[in-house]
């Protein structure tokens, strides 16, 4: 066998590959059909091979590093796809979305008024994550807020 491919790497070399894989995984989420669910196995398997490539630091565990970088990547993307998820049938509808104000209005430099909702609800139903609203606003802000907004 070549000696060479048991030649141990540094763990800072593994550790940047496997984050390569990362990456690769969590973006390549959003270019796979919505049927393909990424289970916690996925997770699990990464979680045990990025084990292995740490213990035995081996040369030719580059290759099982991305494996599991891309892995553990894939599973962390479809929790990041399924936040989102609910917001899709929004896209380009007009709908009312409830929420509390979590910060103190700000400008940008359109001089709009960003605010930022949390306790988002939609027909009663619980949202997840922010919401970030900009809009000109010309009158004095009060405790209620309603607009009919357009999702982009």
């Amino acid at each position: 066998m070549n000696s060479w491919l048991f030649e141990k790497l540094h763990i800072s070399w593994l550790l940047a590959v496997w984050c390569f894989g990362l990456t690769i995984g969590v973006i390549s989420i959003h270019y796979i059909p919505r049927s393909f669910a990424s289970e916690s196995l996925f997770l699990l398997v990464g979680l045990v091979f990025f084990f292995v490539v740490m213990v035995w630091r081996w040369r030719f565990f580059v290759i099982l590093a991305i494996i599991s970088g891309v892995l553990v990547g894939l599973w962390r993307g479809e929790i990041g796809r399924k936040g989102v998820e609910v917001y899709d049938s929004l896209i380009g509808k007009i709908a009312i979305i409830q929420g509390r104000v979590l910060e103190d209005p700000d400008l940008d430099k359109n001089s709009q008024t960003v605010l930022r909702l949390g306790d988002l609800r939609m027909n009663n139903e619980k949202l997840p994550g922010p919401f970030w609203v900009r809009r000109q606003i010309k009158t004095q802000l009060s405790a209620v807020i309603l607009w009919r907004l357009k999702v982009k």
